[in-house]
């Protein structure tokens, strides 16, 4: 079996891949309307989030599989689907900062 892809986390500038989790996922692509589908065999959960940190914790970009689908309809293969800044709102939206 070949090494799954990290999750990571850039901290001044420097970028550190996300080996543990204390608690519950990070980002859950179900609670926004996401349905992964495998990038590839080092990607079997079908999603990659890359993290970045200012006064807290962004998800900068996700990256999913060919067969992703939001909302029931198809993604593009291996897009971006977010890009930027994103926060989690009070309401459980993500939200784009500038």
């Amino acid at each position: 079996m070949s090494a799954q892809i990290p999750d990571t986390v850039a901290v001044d500038g420097t970028e550190h891949d996300v080996v543990a989790i204390d608690g519950g996922p990070l980002f859950d692509p179900a609670g926004h309307g996401i349905r992964p589908a495998p990038l590839h065999t080092g990607c079997y959960r079908g999603f990659v989030c890359a993290y970045t940190i200012r006064d807290r914790l962004f998800l900068h970009a996700l990256t999913l599989g060919s067969g992703a689908t939001a909302e029931g309809a198809p993604i593009s293969a291996r897009a971006t689907l977010l890009g930027g800044e994103l926060a989690a709102g009070e309401d459980g939206e993500w939200t784009a900062a500038t």
